[in-house]
């Protein structure tokens, strides 16, 4: 008997082990934004790789060279002189020649870590920097900008600290959904076990187990019934955990897409008695081989000729 409701239950709970996957990708994608909370950044290297998380020590920077939306691209300075491309936000990270400081303030300038990821250079922002320095004496073009700047530039926009809050966001949803659905599941599995006992005790558990001991039952799960050789039990009621169908009276059954006289695109299985009331279990919405098999299989045990 035991045995019999434990699998009732883990029936009726279908989608937990979604439900289990989902909580535990979550899980996983907040450490992920975990361990990229604590990378460590390296310095900037202009001709290393892309999509590297590194770090400029920079004193001032000189622009915008180019604009696009909110983001900004700047030439910066760092504290050994060198010059690097820098993508930012609406407002630089660090003063602005020309804006922000003049030559009198160059020297009291100290240096700011300024962090982001590695991006290649793209032609048009090479372009809008060969015009940039037109006329300034720096024979810098669209072609020989790596000479002066390397492959790559720093996004400050895109920040480990930007990818870690997407971790935790994407992962706290899915790990928040997945607790809630998995509670849920706990509560209905509780639910079904509650009904299976009362059940017990009322005496109609006996016979359905009687069949289940001799061999005489199918699960079909996308119509969320389960076949016995005398009774149904059917989990697509709602609300409520199940609802056991006898057979005794049922003199018919067939598929059925008529409800109060009116056409209907899901099918139910019609259950009917011998004056004419009729009962609609496991609705289902498009053609399933589980549909004719389960109505045949009823045919057959409310005409006694039960085959397992």
């Amino acid at each position: 008997m035991e045995q019999l409701k434990k699998e009732l239950s883990q029936f009726g709970c279908k989608g937990l082990g979604t439900t289990i996957v989902m909580l535990i990708v979550g899980l996983l994608i907040i450490a992920v934004g975990v361990v990229l909370g604590k990378q460590d950044f390296e310095a900037f290297d202009p001709v290393g790789k892309a999509y590297e998380f590194q770090q400029i020590d920079a004193v001032y920077a000189m622009g915008p060279f180019a604009e696009d939306g909110n983001e900004k691209y700047y030439i910066v300075e760092d504290t050994e002189g060198m010059w690097y491309l820098m993508k930012t936000g609406e407002k630089c990270p660090v003063p602005v020649y020309g804006e922000d400081v003049s030559d009198d303030d160059l020297s009291t300038l100290t240096g700011q870590v300024i962090k982001g990821k590695t991006a290649s250079i793209y032609y048009n922002m090479a372009q809008a920097l060969a015009d940039f320095f037109q006329g300034s004496g720096v024979d810098l073009t669209a072609y020989n900008y790596e000479d002066y700047f390397g492959k790559y530039y720093l996004d400050t926009t895109d920040t480990v600290t930007n990818s870690s809050i997407v971790c935790y966001c994407l992962g706290g949803c899915l790990a928040f959904v997945g607790a809630i659905l998995a509670l849920a599941y706990a509560g209905r599995r509780n639910k079904i076990r509650k009904q299976a006992d009362l059940l017990e005790q009322q005496g109609v558990l006996g016979r359905i187990y009687a069949d289940y001991a001799a061999g005489q039952y199918q699960w079909y799960h996308k119509l969320r019934i389960v076949v016995f050789g005398h009774d149904i039990i059917d989990f697509a009621v709602g609300k409520e955990a199940f609802k056991v169908h006898s057979l005794d009276a049922v003199t018919n059954v067939f598929k059925c897409n008529m409800v109060d006289g009116e056409p209907t695109v899901t099918s139910y299985i019609a259950l009917e008695t011998a004056d004419g009331t009729r009962r609609l279990i496991a609705p289902f919405t498009s053609n399933s081989h589980e549909l004719a098999d389960a109505v045949e299989q009823i045919k057959r045990n409310i005409l006694g000729g039960t085959r397992w």
